[in-house]
């Protein structure tokens, strides 16, 4: 797990801050179901996960910058992807939140 962590880390912080609690559960589960099959098996499980982890994390740092470079040009917050920081967490009421941003943001300008 810690060289799952470890290559996780990679992941640009957007894709961190949306996927990697989930994929972490994942991985947890399906490394404890692999080790009751066999170390071969098990070896195998790790390689295969860590290379996927590594193609996918170049397809991630690939998107964000073609995303930088398509709109380096363009002013102000193009939109296309979400902003981590203001994104609602589940457990706050849709009102209180937006409430809150408005005021945030008042208060910069």
């Amino acid at each position: 797990m810690a060289i799952y962590r470890a290559l996780l880390a990679l992941y640009p912080r957007e894709y961190q801050a949306l996927f990697a609690k989930e994929m972490l559960k994942a991985s947890k589960e399906s490394l404890n179901d692999v080790r009751l099959c066999g170390k071969c098996r098990l070896v195998w499980f790790v390689a295969v996960e860590c290379c996927d982890l590594i193609v996918e994390c170049g397809v991630q740092w690939g998107v964000k910058l073609r995303h930088n470079v398509c709109h380096r040009c363009a002013p102000g917050d193009c939109r296309c992807l979400p902003d981590i920081a203001k994104a609602r967490p589940p457990w706050v009421g849709r009102d209180a939140h937006y409430e809150n941003l408005s005021r945030v943001l008042a208060s910069k300008e």
